[in-house]
Order: C-alpha cells, then structure tokens, then sequence
C-alpha cells in the first residue's frame, strides 16, 4: 500500500548500456511501410454453438 505521493521527477539519466542497447538495437523504418501497415488473416470458419 502507497501511503505517500510518488515524485515523477527522481534524479538520474539512462545507464550507458542502454544507450548502447537503443543504438544497436535501433532501426529507422521507410514511411511506406508505416503507411501501409495491414496484416491479412484468415480466421476459420464458424461451425458448432457459441
């Protein structure tokens, strides 16, 4: 149980490793493929009471 108010502003910044992770593991996307953002499914069919 929280019984005090939660200070959003704590000290610190992000560790050099995650730094690094974000730089590596990091990858710019070409707009058109954010624009065309669509996945194709093919549910079963419907047989039997729901």
């Amino acid at each position: 149980m929280l019984i005090g108010t939660r200070n959003p502003d704590l000290p610190g910044d992000l560790t050099e490793s995650i730094v690094t992770w974000q730089n590596e593991m990091t990858i710019t996307l070409d707009p058109g493929v954010l624009n065309n953002a669509t996945v194709s499914m093919n549910p079963p069919d419907r047989d039997g009471d729901r």
